[in-house]
């Protein structure tokens, strides 16, 4: 199985420009198709959408600062884990995912 969705359309789904589509399909392809491989395509694109659309908006510190009305806030974010846990993408991906057993003894 293999990602099928164009630069485009993920920029469409997730709002950004072509450059910064560009640079997260590579990205986010990569870590689906590393974490389950055999995923079937539709599976694997709407992972994609949710890996890039969650890297796209995730901020790069831990410390995230929001303005409601006339107060600034800063939110601290300790959570900042897997991009695939996060985006809700390892949920959609777990059936088909190749876990092997190890050797025991």
């Amino acid at each position: 199985m293999a990602v099928t969705i164009n630069a485009d359309a993920l920029g469409t789904a997730i709002g950004a420009d072509a450059t910064t589509a560009a640079r997260l399909l590579r990205v986010a392809s990569e870590i689906v198709t590393r974490y389950a491989p055999d995923a079937p395509d539709a599976i694997q694109d709407e992972a994609v959408i949710r890996v890039a659309g969650w890297l796209r908006d995730s901020p790069s510190a831990g410390i995230l600062q929001r303005r409601v009305g006339e107060r600034e806030y800063a939110l601290h974010r300790p959570t900042l884990t897997s991009a695939l846990r996060s985006s809700g993408a390892m949920s959609l991906l777990r059936p088909y995912r190749s876990v092997g057993a190890g050797v025991c003894g």
